[in-house]
């Protein structure tokens, strides 16, 4: 290749990523405005690459969306977990699922505490009780929530990333996101009043409820150590929140199968210490879940070590039957107590965590800020 093809060649990839960040940017002003249409773009011809979009990729069976981890199977949207880990797709169980995703935002949030007993309520004798196990979930929203021990050690970040910052780095670079994950839990299950048990392990969960026609929801429990909210539908019902640890329930457990990678991987010694404390951990939480519900924790248990949507009940047969999607956009949700919970426009969002951020700082530093920050001392030579 010439001089000329070169510099030619390497100033269209300069002009294209100026172009991206460009793009980039009014795309976030365009989410913050609100707007959720769907955005694509190709570089193909220019790099030799693909479509660049925020929509999911096109999957056409649902087995495709599975694969086996450390914990179990993690399953990546638009895949549907259900009973005995059978596999759907979202757009085969729900009606109107945005497959072009960008973060949805609530309109307001409304805090709940903890229960302060240790025990949940007992399960009706005509209630079917719906289990629902998952490590964490992977589609993100625009609801942030932030424990002041987690704002203490995203203000130390933000102290060093100031010291270091250049001219090329702007606030929403230094400021970190906590978003909540959505899993979305769809019940079709008719065949009597639920008592919805919904427990993740790890992180924050932001829980979706959608039902199907006729469905009762009868009573609401969620159990996790971690920040939990819930996007109620409309019903007659009670929302616990309860906290495992301590003299409470153990947190929740699954028993190691045996397509979990904990107990393939040749990692010596260190796979039988995992695989007894995940053994000792499952044997402690279904002796707590017998005592509570009368039946084994993995009895009719739906969820996997990492999942987005999860399925209660037969699947809907006929597109006329799907269920109808209800987004997290414009709802209102139930958030466990927190410290903090955010849920505005980007800009927004970066400016109250700044305030935030800059007032810890200067606390840290005793009253004054500045004192993080002094000017260059000047010596001069004798």
């Amino acid at each position: 290749m010439s001089p000329i093809q070169l510099f030619l060649s390497f100033a269209a990839i300069c002009g294209a990523g100026i172009w991206l960040m460009v793009f980039q940017a009014q795309q976030e002003d365009l989410v913050d405005a609100g707007d959720t249409g769907e955005v694509g773009f190709s570089l193909g011809g220019l790099l030799g690459g693909g479509m660049l979009s925020n929509s999911q990729p096109v999957v056409n069976d649902a087995e495709q969306t599975r694969r086996s981890e450390f914990y179990g199977w993690y399953i990546t949207s638009p895949g549907v977990i259900s009973a005995v880990d059978q596999l759907h797709l979202i757009t085969d169980v729900v009606d109107g699922y945005p497959m072009a995703q960008r973060p949805q935002r609530p309109a307001s949030m409304i805090a709940i505490p903890s229960t302060t007993s240790c025990d949940l309520r007992p399960l009706g004798d005509s209630e079917v009780l719906a289990n629902v196990v998952i490590g964490e979930a992977s589609v993100d929203s625009d609801l942030h929530v932030y424990s002041d021990t987690v704002m203490a050690a995203d203000t130390a970040y933000w102290i060093g990333q100031t010291l270091l910052k250049s001219n090329f780095i702007s606030d929403s670079d230094i400021v970190k996101d906590h978003p909540m994950p959505i899993a979305d839990v769809i019940i079709t299950d008719t065949s009597g009043p639920i008592y919805l048990l919904l427990q993740h392990q790890f992180g924050s969960v932001l829980w979706n409820i959608h039902l199907a026609p006729g469905v009762e929801l009868a009573h609401v429990a969620m159990v996790a150590r971690g920040p939990r909210a819930f996007s109620a539908p409309s019903g007659a019902y009670e929302v616990q929140a309860l906290e495992p640890g301590g003299a409470c329930a153990p947190g929740a457990a699954r028993k190691p199968a045996k397509h979990w990678e904990m107990l393939t991987l040749d990692i010596g010694s260190s796979r039988d210490n995992y695989s007894d404390r995940a053994n000792a951990d499952f044997a402690a939480y279904d002796a707590w879940f017998r005592r509570t519900f009368g039946q084994g924790s993995e009895d009719n248990v739906v969820g996997a070590a990492n999942v987005s949507h999860v399925l209660i009940g037969p699947a809907p047969r006929t597109p006329e039957t799907r269920v109808p999607y209800r987004p997290i956009s414009g709802a209102e949700v139930l958030v466990t107590g927190t410290d903090h919970i955010i849920a505005l426009p980007k800009k927004q969002r970066v400016a109250k965590m700044m305030g935030i951020q800059r007032a810890l700082a200067a606390k840290a530093a005793g009253g004054n800020l500045a004192m993080l920050f002094p000017e260059p001392m000047m010596r001069s030579q004798p």
